[in-house]
């Protein structure tokens, strides 16, 4: 119930921001790539949720089914779904371990009714980035999917990843320390005084790190003969920064602008790796099965 209840308050915000009420909603779901399961089994799996908001709403929610996340992307910017549910183990390996950083940071808040609330989104984002990096680990040892196509996947949401810590030298990070409204990740460690000019700048080297070490327990199970997983660089496709805009590769190195182009089309997903991913989800043995208790 608890779970359903975050849902309906993330769907009741989806619906503020929709256009009017229709006799009836459209609610999208995309399993995506942790396990392939058919469009009857997503429509059983979620009609009790959709029943519940339907009672909640005082309409009919149908499901539909989307096998793909532009396809459901389009469908959300077109206005042909009024909702959307995306599986949450796509993200975890990376994105969502911003989200343990900001929390944790926030723990450390001076107004404690903050700070104590903190402690069991905690727990619940431990679970989800625990999903994510078992999932991804599963996949590895399954050995179906190459080193070369992960990378470009790693090089995709890496360099997203890193934008979310927030500007260098940020005056709102800065500004937040001083008011006690949040500390340095695991503020408690630290004993020399803070650089309020390099908050966010501290996390995401910190960040680098701890997802570093997770790379390194997922190429211990890469054979010897095929490259190895590694972390692009945080100077790689930034979007905010003092690297935003510039045109450096994976390794650090800066191109040309025409250099670059080329380098994005080889170590970024394509259309075709997005399809051979999603095709071979269809069978079984793409990702090893977890073991049985």
């Amino acid at each position: 119930m608890k779970l359903l209840a975050s849902l309906l308050a993330s769907f009741a915000v989806a619906l503020l921001a929709a256009p009017p009420a229709r006799a009836e909603l459209i609610l999208a779901v995309n399993e995506g790539v942790t396990y392939y399961v058919t469009p009857s089994e997503i429509r059983e799996k979620y009609k009790d949720l959709a029943d519940l908001l339907g009672k909640t709403l005082k309409t009919t929610v149908k499901v539909v089914p989307v096998d793909q996340y532009p396809a459901l992307r389009k469908g959300l910017d077109e206005q042909q779904y009024d909702l959307a549910f995306v599986h949450p183990a796509h993200h975890s390996l990376v994105s969502l371990r911003d989200g343990k950083y900001q929390l944790n940071m926030l723990s450390r808040s001076a107004f404690a009714p903050l700070g104590r609330s903190m402690l069991p989104m905690l727990q619940e984002e431990a679970y989800h980035l625990a999903q994510g990096n078992i999932g991804l680990m599963r996949i590895v040892k399954a050995g179906k999917i190459s080193p070369t196509i992960i990378q470009k996947y790693f090089n995709k949401w890496l360099s997203t990843a890193f934008d979310l810590f927030g500007q260098d030298e940020s005056s709102t990070a800065h500004w937040a320390y001083v008011w006690g409204l949040k500390g340095r990740y695991d503020e408690h460690l630290h004993d020399e005084p803070a650089d309020m000019s390099k908050l966010n700048e501290l996390s995401r080297a910190t960040f680098f790190k701890e997802v570093g070490a997770l790379v390194d327990a997922l190429n211990r199970h890469i054979p010897a003969d095929q490259p190895k997983l590694r972390i692009p660089s945080d100077k790689f496709r930034r979007s905010i920064g003092a690297y935003a805009g510039m045109t450096y590769g994976v390794d650090g190195k800066l191109l040309s602008q025409e250099d670059y182009e080329k380098h994005l089309q080889q170590v970024m997903p394509s259309t075709a790796d997005d399809e051979f991913v999603i095709n071979l989800e269809k069978d079984k043995g793409w990702i090893l099965d977890p073991p049985q208790k």
